[in-house]
């Protein structure tokens, strides 16, 4: 009961990162193991169809959350990755005796807290920097999130140790307001008056 829980929440972590890089990591290990790891109609994740619907949609997500565009993705990934967290919570669980309805809502919400700690820790750049610092950080949290899926999969007694870093910077984000640029300093339309008061 225990480790099952340690390697949902690492799996649906990462995916609160990146939605679809646990799914395929969940499907190689399946299929490594033979299909020991997927059951109770989760199977399908390591079919080969699935595989390949997986490494298009990580495909256009790795490209789309370095772009100019990541706002965008950042509100259309609100959906997906709590979901995917949860579809990656119970799949890891399906072989166990770990409830499904738990796995599903800690997975939903340890995936959305991640991703809405990633998306809000973004705003804390300097918006000129952000153009650098987006990308630069979107290629170290798809490496810590294929770090944590597989330890979560292999050696799951570690997965909190590898959560602590993700806790700082919750802790920092929610410290800190969002920087939205030099405030604008808008004129008063009030001209000054220059008239003298006559004096009795």
């Amino acid at each position: 009961m225990f480790l099952p829980l340690l390697a949902g929440l690492g799996l649906s972590a990462s995916s609160g990162m990146n939605a679809y890089l646990p799914l395929i990591i969940i499907a190689m290990v399946d299929r490594i193991r033979d299909g020991a790891l997927l059951s109770g109609g989760y199977e399908f994740i390591s079919s080969i169809p699935a595989v390949i619907v997986l490494l298009v949609l990580i495909t256009i997500e790795l490209v789309a959350d370095k772009s100019p565009a990541y706002r965008a993705n950042d509100v259309l990934q609100s959906i997906v990755r709590p979901a995917a967290g949860a579809l990656a919570f119970m799949a890891s669980a399906s072989n166990t005796d770990f409830n499904p309805v738990a796995a599903l809502l800690i997975g939903l919400v340890a995936a959305g807290g991640v991703h809405a700690t990633k998306s809000a820790f973004r705003l804390r750049f300097p918006p000129k920097l952000r153009a650098v610092f987006v990308p630069a950080f979107s290629v170290a949290e798809d490496l810590y999130a294929a770090i944590m899926a597989t330890v979560a999969l292999v050696v799951p007694i570690v997965v909190p140790v590898l959560l602590l870093p993700a806790a700082g910077i919750a802790i920092w984000t929610v410290s800190r307001r969002p920087d939205h640029g030099p405030a604008v300093t808008v004129p008063d339309p009030t001209p000054a008056s220059n008239s003298t008061v006559a004096q009795p």
